[in-house]
């Protein structure tokens, strides 16, 4: 199971609501991600991480991965 899935069986058994947002890129010239999708997981409105990916879906699961727990 990956780590999108798994975030949300443990919000739904928890009762708690889980979104991903896409972000915008961050206004930086020095960006070494230009081409990086950002994206964040909310967490019953709560923002928990945020992440990169060269995917929505790669972006999703780096920001799932529970460093934040």
């Amino acid at each position: 199971m990956g780590s999108v899935s798994t975030l949300k069986e443990l919000c739904m058994m928890e009762g708690l609501g889980v979104s991903f947002q896409s972000l915008d890129a961050p206004a930086s010239p020095n960006s070494t991600q230009k081409d990086a999708v950002y994206a964040q997981v909310e967490i019953d409105g709560q923002v928990f991480g945020k992440d990169t990916g060269l995917t929505w879906d790669e972006a999703k699961m780096h920001v799932s991965c529970f460093p934040w727990l």
